[in-house]
């Protein structure tokens, strides 16, 4: 039989490591927003030094990207997710504001540059996918509702609904 004493303590260190990710995540932010940096520079540090990998890589293959939005305010991912229910246009999220990565520092938009979202071929969005996975990000393009400037990071799988209650608005 295990020692109960042995079981609790393993659970408490694992909960308290569990809530250590959380709150690195909470104060990378937290350090972003109070010196309003912009850019790649509003990201999560790990997703940062990848963004910049995946820039690089994409020029060596001559299918050159840059950075269309990083961070994105609750009230902007809002906006975005009321187009085409409240709001006239197209669908183009699922997600609610507090429900994207881009909130969190952890997820970044890209383009190709000269083309934006029309590059000559598909092919660009699959390069730029398998590029985005070798450096163990997400890519949007294996989602449903596809979005292929969509790159993500998931340090230690942290999930934005993990996330979230960091984060609400406290009446």
């Amino acid at each position: 039989m295990k020692n109960p004493f042995k079981l609790m303590f393993q659970a408490v260190l694992k909960s308290q490591q569990e809530r250590q990710k959380k709150i690195a995540i909470s104060l990378a932010l937290a350090r972003n927003y109070l010196y309003e940096d912009k850019g790649l520079d509003s990201l999560h540090p790990d997703l940062k030094t990848k963004a910049e990998r995946l820039i690089a890589r994409m020029e060596e293959l001559n299918k050159p990207i840059m950075v269309y939005q990083t961070y994105r305010s609750a009230k902007e991912q809002n906006d975005k997710y009321a187009r085409g229910r409240t709001t006239g246009g197209s669908i183009i999220t699922n997600a609610q504001g507090l429900q994207s990565y881009h909130q969190y520092g952890l997820a970044v938009d890209f383009v190709f540059e000269k083309y934006w979202w029309r590059p000559p071929t598909s092919d660009w969005w699959i390069t730029l996918m398998k590029e985005v996975e070798k450096l163990g990000l997400e890519s949007g393009g294996r989602w449903k509702m596809r979005d292929y400037p969509h790159v993500q990071l998931r340090p230690n799988n942290v999930t934005w609904k993990e996330l979230k209650p960091y984060f609400e608005k406290v009446d």
